[in-house]
């Protein structure tokens, strides 16, 4: 189950980066994994570790998107900065534009066609397992976000 959680350096930059929420596990100062059951019986932590999927999510609600949707609900604008795509032996994080825009109905003539400008970069590197692309894509991430 351990590797279900990201390692240790990472979830140190995480916590600089402003990451808060509760997690089921945290690292000691000794990069020790306790799940949140033992922890009670600690004083000092390093930090919380979240799993794979909450710290892609915390990106995602915290830094990459920021949503506006219309009454209708048929357009859709934000601040999608940055894009993770994971695949089976590598990744890619497109950076685009902030005035991305989508369309989901026939709005202005577009009959349901995303819009959207191409991305300004793209960063990816090929991995030997979908595991190796998940942690490749989450430093990559945070070195972004750092270097922001």
């Amino acid at each position: 189950m351990n590797k279900e959680f990201i390692p240790y350096e990472q979830a140190l930059e995480l916590k600089e980066l402003g990451f808060d929420e509760e997690c089921l596990a945290f690292y000691t100062m000794h990069k020790k994994l306790l799940l949140e059951v033992q922890y009670t019986q600690m004083n000092t932590y390093a930090c919380a570790v979240p799993l794979y999927q909450q710290a892609f999510r915390w990106f995602r609600d915290s830094i990459i998107t920021e949503l506006t949707i219309n009454e209708k609900g048929d357009y859709i604008q934000g601040n999608f900065s940055l894009l993770p795509l994971i695949f089976l032996n590598k990744y890619e994080i497109q950076v685009i534009n902030l005035s991305t825009s989508y369309y989901f109905d026939k709005v202005g003539g577009r009959d349901g066609i995303p819009f959207y400008k191409e991305p300004t970069h793209r960063y990816y590197d090929s991995a030997n397992s979908f595991e190796e692309a998940e942690l490749a894509c989450l430093k990559k991430l945070i070195e972004i976000v750092k270097n922001k």
